[in-house]
């Protein structure tokens, strides 16, 4: 997932879930959402990209592992508890 902006990630955090191995940009919300399940890399490094993808492959057991774990508590539940909190927060309540 080469991508030069994600607002949040949801696509790697769908295949980590999956316990795929993961290549993500290393930018935007994806390093935060990949944590060290994932490879980062420069999106705008062809070369750069190729090496992450041999390494992801290198590491697809480890990666495969690591994954669920990472976006364990990204769960919709967690997601509507932080946004409720939020308006409460902002209505003073």
């Amino acid at each position: 997932m080469p991508s030069l902006h994600e607002g949040f990630g949801l696509t790697a955090a769908e295949a980590l879930a999956t316990g795929a191995p993961v290549v993500a940009a290393a930018r935007g919300a994806l390093p935060d959402v990949c944590g060290e399940a994932a490879v980062l890399v420069d999106p705008l490094d062809v070369l750069g990209i190729a090496g992450g993808i041999e390494e992801a492959l290198r590491r697809a057991p480890k990666l495969r592992a690591a994954g669920p774990l990472q976006v364990a508590p990204l769960t919709w539940a967690r997601h509507a508890e932080l946004v409720a909190g939020a308006w409460r927060a902002a209505a003073g309540a």
